[in-house]
């Protein structure tokens, strides 16, 4: 397994390279991160634990998959 590791500003300008707008929380807003890790949660357990992979594409469009459902499921 390989690890990359990065500094803050290193990871913002990967993520706003993708389209993503990185959004930082106010500290001691622990409510706040609640959304976040309940969607890790609820992919990992939900999908990605379920799955195997056959190359980048294939991740990536399960994860587009899995967003929308996530989104719009009543």
């Amino acid at each position: 397994m390989i690890v990359i590791r990065y500094n803050t500003k290193d990871f913002l300008a990967i993520i706003a390279g993708c389209g993503i707008e990185g959004v930082k929380l106010p500290p001691r807003s622990p409510n706040l991160n609640a959304y976040a890790e309940r969607f890790v949660r609820a992919i990992k357990e939900s999908c990605l634990d379920q799955m195997v992979f056959f190359g980048e594409d294939a991740l990536r469009n399960t994860i587009r998959e899995f967003v929308v459902h996530y989104n719009y499921a009543s």
